[in-house]
């Protein structure tokens, strides 16, 4: 649970792979984008920066925009912004640079070695298209490991012992504030076939959820109770899946009565050349041949009927069991007793989970009500906006299990001071001396970037 990235500069750029131009040269005298502290900054990285901007103006585009270029952003044209935001993104990477130095930080070895890995195995994969752009892997590696400097500064100065540390119980606080541990039932108010109840069925429904709101505050197990109701949805499923098969089944067996002696003209027919064979010798033995013949003919054509009927019956049915019908009388207590096995079987999740104020988890309207009605230990039943939904939601104390804190702890403090960090950083930014190669900013355009996608 509330897992953040404190990572806020590196982004992937997978669709940039379809540009393979090529924004680095051979003049020397745009190999470094600037100076600061008499060292010289390569242009790779101020390349990196700009096409983060890019990418992030075309955020701003509506469905009416065509040409990002054509745009305003904070009130600036789009292409005056993204290259403000990539001169103002380098300076705040010199930034933190030099707070780290100041602060006498270090990467460790497993820190370094992981993001090596981490570039290297991008690289392998991107990075000949990051090397058209003028990209080079080392400027790639150093602004991913500016990032994990900038999240070192951070818990230096917010974490224990932090100039600007904040206090466990204030995170505490923050989190209660913002966050709630609760567990619920979701009562669709359908019936078995998916149609929405009634006044009576939803009457129904809601004095169930009554039950279980008893229930709970009695004590019994709320994850015990939402089984129970998951087991009960299922059985009024099954049994309208069962309901619906029988209802096919009688169907098809009225269609293969009406059609099941269809077999006696064609048997009849077969027997009857017997007098154009030639074999009548007689009159009288013509007759009493064809008596003889008529008799098994009718014999024959009544057990043959008959065995037809009960092999058409059978037939039908055999087809039925295997497309998933059966008959009538079978059906519904079979696909009963089958979902007797099944529920011997079924497992069901736990609804047990924290969602945040202003969260749509369960329901939008869960997560309001629970910060604004709810203390811990209560249970009470929610309705859904749009009143296809009961909720019985039962909210608990967030501190009673210390894991919860201990796992969210970083992430509550950067939620705490992420724009305190970004104004921190601002300030810092605003006092390094950076002497920028106007030269290479002439070369390094955006435009280029859109030339190539065209």
């Amino acid at each position: 649970m509330l897992n953040k990235s404190k990572c806020r500069k590196i982004t992937a750029l997978l669709a940039a792979a379809a540009m393979t131009f090529s924004l680095a040269g051979c003049g020397e005298d745009t190999i470094y984008i600037g100076t600061s502290q008499d060292k010289d900054i390569p242009s790779g990285l101020y390349i990196y920066y700009l096409l983060n901007a890019y990418y992030s103006a075309q955020s701003y585009m509506t469905e009416t925009d065509t040409d990002v270029f054509a745009i305003t952003i904070e009130e600036q044209p789009a292409r005056d912004w993204m290259i403000s935001t990539a001169k103002s993104d380098l300076v705040e990477y010199l930034a933190i640079e030099q707070k780290f130095d100041e602060y006498g930080l270090e990467l460790t070895e497993d820190e370094t070695e992981a993001a090596k890995i981490n570039i290297d195995s991008m690289w392998e994969y991107y990075g000949s298209v990051y090397e058209s752009y003028g990209i080079a892997e080392s400027s790639f590696l150093k602004a991913y490991e500016n990032t994990l400097k900038a999240d070192k500064l951070f818990d230096t100065v917010y974490g224990e012992d932090g100039e600007r540390e904040v206090p466990e119980d204030d995170i505490r606080a923050y989190m209660i504030q913002n966050y709630a541990l609760i567990n619920y039932i979701s009562m669709n108010l359908v019936d078995g076939e998916g149609n929405l109840l009634k006044s009576d069925g939803k009457a129904e429904r809601m004095e169930m959820a009554k039950d279980y709101v008893e229930r709970a505050k009695n004590g019994e197990d709320f994850d015990s109770l939402n089984f129970e109701y998951l087991a009960y949805i299922d059985k009024l499923t099954a049994e309208a899946q069962a309901a619906a098969a029988a209802a096919a089944a009688e169907e098809a067996e009225g269609d293969t009565s009406s059609n099941e002696l269809s077999v006696v003209p064609s048997d009849a027919e077969e027997m009857a050349p017997a007098e154009e064979s030639g074999e009548v010798t007689s009159e009288t033995s013509a007759e009493t041949e064809a008596e003889t013949v008529g008799e098994t003919t009718a014999e024959t054509t009544v057990t043959e009927a008959e065995t037809t009927s009960e092999e058409t019956a059978e037939e039908t049915t055999a087809s039925a069991v295997w497309a998933g019908e059966e008959t009538a009388e079978e059906t519904e207590a079979d696909v009963l007793d089958l979902l007797t096995e099944e529920e011997e079987e079924t497992t069901y999740e736990s609804n047990k989970q924290v969602i945040s104020k202003d969260g749509s988890e369960p329901a939008a309207i869960v997560c309001e009500k629970v910060f604004s009605d709810m203390n811990a230990g209560d249970v009470t039943i929610i309705e859904s906006e749009d009143g296809e939904y009961y909720y019985v939601v039962a909210k608990y104390d967030l501190l009673d299990d210390p894991t919860y804190f201990i796992s969210a702890k970083e992430s509550l403090l950067y939620e705490m001071r992420e724009d305190d960090f970004e104004a921190l950083k601002k300030e810092w930014a605003d006092s390094v001396e950076f002497a920028f190669n106007e030269k290479a900013l002439e070369r390094y355009l955006p435009e280029k970037f859109a030339e190539e996608v065209e």
